[in-house]
């Protein structure tokens, strides 16, 4: 039995951007290099965990969901996900930023629970759409936790808490400020959908060769202008 394993955010940044990448790193184990990511976005992030942490969200603003913010950072890892008529399984893995504990009450009587994920980005809907699919991935983590493994019920809620800089200012003898726009975008939940997608992933592991590479990946696109070079060399040898 294989096993492959798939975080969520490979699922974000590869599968939404070039299938091709996202099978050679997942399937071959040959990942793409990796671009730079500046340390300032992760001290945004862990400052903003750091705010939030057990107090509940509502105490920010009115626009955010009325529960607690809970477990920053906890790994998570589901039960292997096994393929009909292949000899594989698929595990999803990753850190996620959080739970949130709602006020409400589930149909159990225990509390909904949310995953939220911490963004400093623009706000629009084509750059925050991608992280959906993530989102469903912790999700599905939590409900289908392996043996061991950190997980919730009544996972009802996703959605980013999402910081847009705008402004920075300072005084004379003051500390820096940098200001913006904080909001709470949710998606609406549909674990039929996410396992009808988890059908077309299985579909591209199980293959014996990569899927097709988009054209704006620039990586694959630099790839095979190498390669087409060396063959040109090879031959004019």
């Amino acid at each position: 039995m294989k096993t492959y394993y798939v975080s969520p955010s490979d699922i974000t940044f590869l599968w939404s951007d070039c299938p091709r990448c996202f099978y050679r790193k997942v399937a071959q184990k040959i990942e793409r290099p990796r671009g730079v990511f500046p340390a300032v976005f992760n001290r945004i992030d862990q400052a903003m965990k750091s705010c939030f942490l057990n107090r509940n969200m509502r105490e920010f603003s009115e626009d955010y969901p009325d529960a607690v913010f809970k477990y920053p950072g906890q790994w998570v890892q589901s039960k292997p996900v096994k393929v009909a008529g292949h000899d594989i399984e698929i595990v999803f893995r990753g850190r996620v930023d959080g739970v949130l504990e709602y006020t409400e009450l589930g149909e159990n009587g225990k509390p909904i629970m949310g995953v939220p994920d911490f963004k400093t980005t623009e706000a629009n809907d084509d750059t925050l759409a991608m992280y959906g699919l993530a989102l469903h991935t912790y999700a599905y983590c939590l409900e289908n936790a392996a043996d061991g493994e950190f997980g919730a019920e009544n996972v009802e809620k996703l959605g980013l808490v999402v910081f847009e800089p705008t402004t920075f200012e300072q005084t004379l003898g003051s500390e820096p400020m940098l200001n913006g726009n904080h909001i709470w975008v949710e998606f609406e939940k549909d674990m039929d959908a996410f396992k009808k997608w988890m059908g077309s992933l299985a579909k591209v592991l199980v293959s014996d060769t990569p899927p097709n590479a988009t054209e704006k990946c620039s990586y694959c696109n630099l790839l095979e202008e190498k390669i087409a070079e060396r063959e040109g060399s090879l031959v004019s040898a």
